[in-house]
């Protein structure tokens, strides 16, 4: 049997089911303990006030609808503009006449662009890409380097750059992302990507990259401190030796 929340009166309950009510206003209503947020409440008034809210929601949802893609906002400034144009000369009028034109034309023309500079900008990223991978892939190539192990760690070494005719090259740097000076004797000049693979190929961490090297790799120097005679560290961020070794054997059984 299911229980009214409100009666006017309590004829033809059981004395059961007559202590579940109490009277408030000469009604009786459902005696319920609120559990979790669920309780017996009147809720006319909030039916009220929801319906009267989604009725003002779809007027104003209508009046923003009436301007289609237009911002109201700036429909505003317009009404507005036209307020103050009332009282303006006929040259006055030309001349906001053309500087609104003027205005038009510059926004389409500088979000064209800003999309010419986009595509500049994603061609020079794969050009980029490009030039560093074909010199990395030729000089590890020459030193029989695995180039699926070794690559992502000479990319990490390497950028290109403008040279001084404007053509963009790949170029080794050191840790702040400025060119590294080589390594040989009596040199000052910038590193080349093909010095940077012949040491990396004496390095412990990447010696096992190389056909030819083992684990610790013949005559391997230094790891993560370098070889102690002035060779600059590998990143930091480099994989341990033995899951180097791992993966290059993997490799080779493929």
């Amino acid at each position: 049997m299911a229980l009214k929340a409100v009666l006017d009166k309590l004829d033809g309950l059981s004395d059961e089911f007559r202590k579940l009510y109490v009277e408030r206003d000469g009604k009786f209503y459902l005696d319920v303990e609120a559990v979790d947020g669920w309780n017996l409440e009147d809720v006319r008034e909030l039916k009220s006030a929801l319906s009267s809210e989604r009725e003002a929601r779809k007027k104003a949802e209508g009046k923003v609808g009436a301007f289609g893609e237009l911002d109201p906002e700036k429909a505003k400034e317009a009404i507005q503009k036209l307020e103050e144009m009332k009282d303006w000369t006929p040259d006055e009028k030309v001349k906001e006449q053309i500087e609104v034109q003027v205005a038009a034309i510059k926004e389409k023309l500088q979000g064209e662009i800003d999309g010419h500079i986009k595509t500049v900008e994603d061609l020079n990223s794969q050009l980029s890409t490009h030039i560093i991978d074909n010199s990395a892939l030729a000089a590890l190539a020459k030193h029989k380097g695995n180039s699926k192990l070794l690559l992502p760690h000479v990319r990490q070494m390497v950028k290109a750059v403008k040279d001084e005719n404007g053509r963009l090259i790949a170029q080794v740097v050191d840790e702040k992302g400025g060119p590294r000076i080589s390594m040989k004797q009596g040199s000052t000049d910038p590193m080349e990507i093909e010095e940077l693979v012949e040491w990396m190929k004496n390095q412990s961490d990447f010696a096992p990259g190389f056909e030819g090297n083992g684990a610790s790799g013949s005559g391997a120097k230094g790891g993560s401190q370098g070889d102690g005679g002035g060779n600059p560290p590998p990143p930091a961020d480099l994989s341990p030796t033995a899951r180097l070794a791992r993966a290059h054997k993997e490799a080779r059984t493929t």
